[in-house]
């Protein structure tokens, strides 16, 4: 008589504390999903380049031009006009990869000889 009243004891307090754990249960799998999904975003956030470092934008239409491109390393059509930046030594032009059909940026060095009357002989030694 004692065994069952202390198995029927155990029984009631198992269903009292039942809700209780799977309340539990619940509120830890909510807590997974929330560092799942922060783990996620945070992941993204370090892969996710700078604005500085994003693709550049599909050429939509070609820049009017009265030449043919100029092909760079025998893969990137370059038009001259087509200037995305230049500095003292280079510029940056748009251009299209053939292989990958992408827009690029080509950066290609001012041809130092056709520059003015200064000796650039050490550059062009350097760089050459």
């Amino acid at each position: 008589a004692e065994l069952e009243l202390r198995a029927v004891r155990s029984e009631m307090e198992l269903k009292a504390v039942r809700p209780e754990l799977e309340l539990r249960a619940i509120r830890a799998e909510q807590d997974l999903q929330e560092a799942r999904n922060k783990a996620q975003q945070d992941q993204a956030q370090r892969t996710q380049l700078p604005p500085q470092l994003q693709p550049l934008p599909p050429i939509e239409t070609q820049p009017e031009q009265d030449t043919d491109p100029t092909l760079v390393l025998g893969r990137y059509e370059m038009y001259r006009d087509d200037i995305l930046g230049q500095g003292g030594f280079s510029i940056v032009r748009r251009a299209y990869d053939r292989e990958t059909g992408e827009s690029v940026a080509v950066k290609t060095y001012y041809d130092m000889e056709k520059q003015s009357g200064e000796d650039h002989s050490w550059l062009l030694a350097k760089f050459v």
